[in-house]
């Protein structure tokens, strides 16, 4: 057992965070602005945000609460519920750059935002081609999707080095559609984010990291050519895109952002230090940097 050291100003400007936010979605609601999908909890997520927000800190060792504006916490739990996603499924989790909190989506989270903005699109799943593996495709020329005639593979493979990747959407009352993805093409995505494709999920999740970039790059092409109904799913998602695909910020925006930014509103004698005693748990994405990407895998 640990004892650390907690601040309820922090506890309660978090509760309070997420209060306005679930308000603010309600009123949406009632408006006819925002449709919640009925199989999701919306509740179920803010509540598990509102954990994990508790424990999220930056590379220093700072709360998210303290160093990130109230603005970029409340955008980003918006952008969880937009998409439907749900940080205790591992469908996003929040990773705080600079004074900002991202809402980063796993793979998971990608195809389940597809799922909700997109009705006909009943699933989304990825394959990576290793050396070694027999691969075959063809074009149709009536249609110019792709279609996978052979894909062989064996145990020994995959453990060789990932030469392509394809995800493939699966549509009702439609032919599947199939994005195929090249190595070089995945690491030329990669190389437009901040850590150029060298963050460590890159490097110890690589087969993982490129069904995340195949997958996106399929579903994209859905998402921005769905109605204009899904416009708030397809807003949330194109904001909260991978890290592959995110340009460097220039440092001048950064500090012009920042200065018309509001932090968190707690006044210094309001804080009070409490102990409690809690267990210390490993997880997937612990010990990431800000500008790492946490593996999506399966337990």
């Amino acid at each position: 057992m640990a004892k650390k050291t907690k601040s309820l100003a922090l506890l309660d400007a978090t509760e309070n965070t997420v209060e306005a936010v679930e308000n603010k979605l309600m009123s949406m609601i009632e408006e006819k602005k925002f449709d919640i999908n009925p199989n999701y909890s919306m509740s179920n997520a803010l509540k598990s945000a509102w954990l994990i927000l508790q424990e999220t800190e930056d590379k220093a060792g700072k709360n998210a609460l303290e160093v990130c504006t109230k603005d970029s916490v409340y955008n980003a739990l918006l952008d969880m519920i937009f998409q439907n996603l749900s940080p205790a499924k591992k469908q996003c989790y929040f990773i705080v750059r600079g004074k900002k909190l991202c809402c980063d989506k796993s793979y998971f989270g990608a195809v389940a935002a597809t799922k909700a903005a997109v009705p006909n699109i009943v699933d989304v799943f990825a394959n990576t081609i290793n050396k070694g593996d027999t691969f075959k495709f063809e074009k149709s020329l009536e249609t110019g999707l792709t279609k996978i005639t052979v894909h062989e593979t064996s145990l020994e493979n995959l453990d060789n080095d990932i030469i392509a990747a394809y995800a493939i959407v699966v549509r009702e009352g439609k032919p599947n559609y199939i994005e195929i993805m090249t190595m070089k093409q995945i690491k030329s995505a990669w190389n437009m984010g901040a850590m150029k494709g060298d963050s460590k999920a890159h490097r110890n999740f690589a087969s993982e990291m490129a069904k995340k970039t195949v997958i996106n790059r399929a579903v994209k092409m859905f998402l921005n050519s769905s109605s204009d109904a899904n416009s708030l799913v397809v807003e949330s998602f194109n904001r909260s895109n991978d890290d592959e695909y995110e340009i460097v910020d220039d440092p001048k925006e950064e500090k012009k952002e920042q200065a018309n930014s509001k932090p968190l509103d707690f006044k210094k004698e309001d804080v009070v230090e409490i102990e409690v005693e809690e267990v210390e748990q490993e997880t997937p994405f612990a010990n990431l940097e800000d500008d790492d990407e946490a593996p999506d895998w399966t337990k």
